[in-house]
């Protein structure tokens, strides 16, 4: 079982309520995960818009300043590539999820037979 302690630069692709993982020490290989893993990854992670950012590169000159590596001229294309990696992730989610739902309904849909099979032997 791959226990995920952090999420930091894990590259997560989703196919068909399945999520695929790239490690970032194992960069050749993929590694699939279900729908549930796909929720906890993808909340985990964090919408793209609300990650945090790290403060490592950026230069202390003084003890309580420091010039931000992160600071940047917001423009309409950084919005827009914002947007797209919020919409990416909101479907991914919603898949994810709908993925969840569907192994539910076809779970349940098998105990309703086995109850059905249960009460024709009783009867007999």
């Amino acid at each position: 079982m791959l226990m995920l302690k952090s999420t930091k630069n894990i590259m997560p692709v989703v196919k068909k309520s399945l999520l695929m993982v790239q490690l970032p020490n194992l960069p050749n290989k993929w590694y699939l995960a279900y729908p549930s893993t796909t929720i906890q990854v993808l909340k985990k992670a964090g919408r793209p818009s609300e990650q945090l950012v790290s403060h490592t590169n950026c230069k202390f000159e003084k003890p309580m300043e420091h010039e931000c590596v992160h600071v940047c001229e917001i423009t309409e294309a950084a919005g827009t590539e914002e947007a797209e990696a919020n919409a990416k992730y909101d479907n991914a989610l919603k898949e994810a999820i709908r993925g969840v739902q569907d192994s539910v309904t076809a779970i349940n849909e098998h105990m309703e037979e086995v109850r059905y099979e249960i009460a024709a032997l009783e009867d007999d």
